[in-house]
């Protein structure tokens, strides 16, 4: 019997990551408008709240998970996801704080340690980051 390769580790713990998030919200209000989970629907034509109309309801873990393991997406990307989505760990998160508090000449210096979190950011900020995420289905 093979080991799960350290790919497959990977994946299984972002998949678990998800799914612990996603549970942890079933007990507060998924949209803005502060309906529960329950009286939201998933259907074919649109993903809202039944009792407001609104579209504020919270990603599910299937396209979370797809953006997070597919190869379509940069490091970069798939950050910004998590930190949309409060899937960061304290010091990312913490980082996250710095970097959207920083000018043009603190995130160069900021990209020299993490460029993937200030080009993430930057594509979020400037670029179309947000459109395309966006147009898998997240609501952001």
């Amino acid at each position: 019997m093979s080991r799960p390769s350290a790919y497959s580790r990977r994946q299984h713990s972002i998949a678990r990551e998800v799914d612990q998030v996603l549970a942890s919200r079933d007990s507060q209000p998924p949209c803005l408008c502060g309906a529960a989970a329950a009286e939201h629907t998933d259907g074919p034509e649109s993903i809202g709240c039944l009792r407001t109309g609104c579209q504020a309801y919270a990603a599910s873990s299937a396209i979370l998970g797809q953006i997070l393991q597919s190869d379509l997406w940069t490091p970069a990307e798939k950050w910004v996801v998590k930190w949309q989505f409060a899937l960061l760990g304290d010091f990312q998160s913490a980082l996250a704080d710095c970097i959207i508090c920083a000018d043009e000449a603190n995130l160069d210096k900021l990209a020299l340690g993490f460029h993937d979190q200030v080009a993430g950011f930057r594509a979020w900020h400037s670029g179309d980051l947000a459109c395309r995420l966006r147009a898998t289905g997240l609501d952001i």
